[in-house]
């Protein structure tokens, strides 16, 4: 009888063997439990020991997500519900078994214009309530997997780093959320590790360093005070000049505040919001929209209303022409579009991609590439004007070794 050949696993970087059957993963510390695991999977799939269950879609998600997630934050909970949700208003009556890849794609036509996270995160959920449902002898086929029902691929992530006007902005103008504005931009903090920042506790003069030893998440609408988003989040970032000169003469907290003693996710976005209508009202010269942008229209048919405006910001009514083709700008900054533009920076600045990694709070350098790292227009004119420069240099060396090499045979 011939020898098996015995199998050998490749060991991830996080100490596992990985073994693989038909898309489901067994992972162990010892290789020879995760190719057992795989084993046992096997023969159960062949061996055929399964209920002929009628348990529809709906009646086994019920019962799977408080089952199988019940660890998870209540946000992350939150989501995996709305992802059911989808799934069982398309497909809840079918039964498990009879659930077909074509019926999953149907699904995921109701993620139209959604981002490729929200897709990614959905289809790991369905993969993984039916690769549970296989566990359960409820179905013996896995269709989530199957290459016919792959999801649609999702819009692209939509950071992008600020502009120079907007740096510009956020700079000069003295808005109530300033000083976390700009510990996001000049260190690359999180929301939530800029709400629950302290200058007293958190920066360190003498050693130019800002230390991020905490955040706040949210657990539906209120914030608790944890560590940060990843073990690499509790790091020390360098305390650039800009940041020095802003936070010298302040203490305490850079989010205050006045009526409860932790942020929520509702004050949050109020503050927010508020600190965007601020940057408006700079931009525009005008501290309300609804006196701007009046057409000869509505002077006429206004105008007591029109008197009150002149009144107020004395512009002349011969002049309303030209004020009226003004466009209100507005001002479309979000929180971790700073961040995404702190990164960008430390690139720019030919930062090593390592203390790009430490100073980010990353494990490693994916989301790093993958997110943050989008090459500015200028960066790309400069790589190619260096490119040019490169060039030129090598075909004067060149020429010069020829004109040598023929003085010499001269």
């Amino acid at each position: 009888m011939p020898r098996e050949k015995q199998q050998h696993l490749k060991q991830r970087k996080d100490g596992r063997y990985c073994a693989v059957y038909k898309g489901k993963q067994f992972m162990s510390y010892d290789e020879k439990e995760a190719l057992a695991m795989r084993k046992a999977y096997k023969d159960a799939m062949e061996g055929g020991d399964y209920i002929e269950s009628p348990t529809t879609v709906f009646e086994y998600a019920y019962d799977w997500l408080p089952v199988h997630k019940a660890s998870v934050a209540t946000n992350t909970y939150n989501s995996y519900k709305n992802y059911l949700n989808k799934l069982v208003s398309k497909i809840g009556s079918i039964p498990m078994k009879d659930v077909t890849p074509s019926d999953i794609k149907d699904v995921y036509n109701l993620f139209l214009g959604q981002s490729a996270s929200t897709i990614r995160k959905a289809r790991m959920l369905y993969v993984d309530m039916w690769d549970c449902a296989i566990e359960d002898r409820v179905v013996k086929f896995n269709p989530c997997r199957a290459k016919g029902a792959q999801p649609h691929d999702g819009t692209s992530g939509t950071h992008r780093a600020l502009s120079k006007e907007e740096d510009d902005l956020i700079l000069n103008c003295p808005a109530d959320l300033r000083l976390a504005v700009l510990l996001m931009r000049y260190a690359g903090l999180r929301r939530g590790e800029a709400m629950a920042f302290n200058i007293d506790d958190n920066v360190d003069f003498e050693r130019d360093i800002i230390s991020v030893r905490t955040a706040i998440h949210f657990e539906g609408n209120k914030g608790i005070e944890s560590d940060p988003k990843t073990e690499a989040g509790k790091r020390e970032i360098p305390l650039l000049d800009i940041l020095e000169k802003e936070l010298k003469d302040q203490h305490g907290m850079i989010c205050p505040m006045k009526q409860v003693e932790t942020m929520t996710s509702s004050s949050w976005r109020s503050m927010w919001n508020h600190y965007k209508m601020q940057l408006e009202a700079h931009i525009n010269g005008c501290s309300q929209r609804r006196w701007f942008h009046k057409t000869k229209e509505w002077i006429q048919d206004h105008p007591e209303e029109w008197k009150e405006y002149q009144r107020r910001y004395r512009k002349d009514p011969n002049d309303a022409e030209a004020y009226r083709l003004r466009e209100w700008k507005k001002v479309t900054i979000r929180p971790h579009d700073l961040r995404h533009s702190y990164c960008t920076m430390l690139r720019d600045a030919g930062v090593d991609i390592k203390l790009a990694i430490l100073w980010m709070g990353h494990a490693d350098e994916k989301m790093i590439l993958r997110i943050y790292d989008h090459p500015p227009e200028d960066r790309v004119k400069r790589t190619v004007k260096n490119l040019n420069r490169k060039v030129f240099h090598m075909q004067n060396d060149m020429q010069s070794k020829i004109s040598k090499r023929v003085h010499v045979d001269k």
